[in-house]
């Protein structure tokens, strides 16, 4: 048990945010009372109150020193914090543990719960804590919302309650039933072709997502393969939306089922990747309970505008580990910043995760029997003259092309016309790499890269 508030604080405590933007020991917008309402998963007399200014900064917290405890977990083995909320509003409410609040040797970091879905009555929620430590201070961020404002959401202050803070092995939120979860598939090598990926959007979303900027359901998910060309002719890939507003550093993580061996023997970790925009460094990292490889970071290959590119990824042998989890890095570049190189989010896809021995680039995409071949190639060329030039598929009819450019813009368009064979585009003014786009009136695509 961390905290029931039954028995007073055993140590210091306060807010931070709620006025000012440094930690104090506000006791009255912090303080333990009576229950507000004894009820179905609490009936205890007392629980702590933060009073929510509307005035105050949207992450606004309360924080609380208790008898330190030693948490050992792991990603592979983790532990399970519990707090019993009661709230005017539906909310993200955001935790941490610390040793201390400021430069903290030991910190689990924010951990997030959007659960909450009860208004006015006592909710369980549950957060999983992966990493080990000597903790004694806890801070609660239990309207954790940054948009809209809190002059917008708000119209007045708020009262938020909680209770109930412990740690145990079971995931399962108090009063409710285990949920019952199909068999998890997720391993590598991986090629999105499967039911359960590395990324199964359904059953084990605790296994991947996105870092480093603000996250979403859709920033990582299988798709259709947006380029059935060169080298990957797969149907299926995943998907990272990389966000415009986000930290240079931002990225995805997988958790494979299967722990990541590296040695000598194995040691390459090959990644696909494409991408339609001008292409940049990319960094690979792969991580375990007190440990990783580091950043290894290679430069883009500029074959990888509208086309895949096998990155291969060495393992220093200093780094030889066994690792469990994955944080690729897609687009590693510090200066400039995303919302100086994009106008929008930009779109890059990966596929066909792999380790081995080999240090060459692979041809295909034919990893552990997932290879689908199924690939459309477009004819198109440039003339010399300023012109495009491309040659419409057999029996392809009302076709309609697109040029798309380096930084995902649509450059021009048009419709083919009846029983023609060859249509010819202009493309005076356009230079460097361009995305020639054939969709057939029956929704086949078409693709194919010129330089300019």
């Amino acid at each position: 048990m961390i905290q029931n508030f039954e028995s007073g604080f055993s140590g210091k405590w306060g807010t931070n945010g709620n006025i000012g933007n440094t930690a104090d020991e506000n006791h009255e917008n912090f303080a333990i009372v009576d229950n507000p309402n004894k009820s179905e998963i609490n009936t205890s007399d007392k629980v702590g109150k933060f009073h929510r200014l509307q005035s105050g900064n949207w992450w606004a917290l309360a924080w609380f020193e208790f008898n330190a405890i030693e948490i050992t977990a792991s990603l592979s083995q983790p532990k399970y914090l519990h707090i019993s909320v009661y709230k005017p509003i539906a909310s993200t409410v955001c935790v941490q543990l610390k040793d201390k609040i400021y430069e903290p040797t030991y910190n689990t970091g924010e951990l997030k719960n959007d659960k909450q879905i009860k208004i006015n009555e006592w909710q369980d929620l549950v957060y999983k804590i992966t990493s080990s430590g000597t903790f004694s201070l806890m801070e609660v961020k239990p309207d954790f919302v940054n948009s809209p404002p809190l002059s917008e959401r708000l119209t007045g202050d708020i009262d938020i309650y909680f209770d109930n803070i412990v740690i145990n092995d079971d995931p399962t939120p108090l009063g409710e039933e285990p949920e019952p979860l199909p068999e998890f598939k997720g391993k590598l090598p991986e090629g999105f072709e499967g039911e359960n990926t590395l990324i199964d959007p359904v059953f084990y979303g605790e296994r991947f997502g996105s870092f480093g900027q603000t996250g979403a359901a859709t920033d990582l998910t299988v798709v259709d393969n947006p380029a059935k060309v060169g080298i990957n002719t797969t149907n299926k890939v995943a998907k990272f939306v990389r966000k415009v507003d986000g930290n240079w550093w931002a990225g995805v993580y997988m958790i494979p089922l299967n722990p990541m061996v590296i040695n000598e023997n194995n040691k390459y970790f090959h990644i696909m990747v494409y991408r339609e925009s001008d292409p940049t460094p990319l960094s690979l990292k792969l991580e375990k309970s007190g440990g990783n490889t580091g950043d290894i970071v290679l430069d883009g290959n500029v074959a990888g505008t509208y086309d895949w590119v096998d990155y291969v990824f060495e393992v220093p042998a200093e780094k030889y580990d066994t690792y469990d989890k994955i944080a690729f890095m897609p687009d590693f570049v510090q200066d400039p910043a995303p919302a100086e190189r994009f106008f929008e989010d930009a779109l890059i896809y990966f596929d066909a995760l792999e380790i081995n021995n080999d240090p060459n680039p692979r041809t295909s995409a034919e990893i552990s029997g997932l290879f689908t071949p199924a690939a459309r190639k477009l004819s198109s060329w440039y003339d010399g003259n300023g012109n495009i030039q491309i040659r419409l598929p057999q029996h392809a009819q009302n076709c309609t092309i697109e040029l798309v450019n380096a930084t995902g813009q649509l450059i021009k368009s048009t419709i083919s016309k009846q029983h023609e064979h060859n249509v010819t585009i202009s493309a005076n003014g356009v230079r460097g790499f361009v995305l020639v786009k054939l969709t057939t009136a029956s929704g086949e695509v078409y693709t194919s890269k010129l330089a300019l």
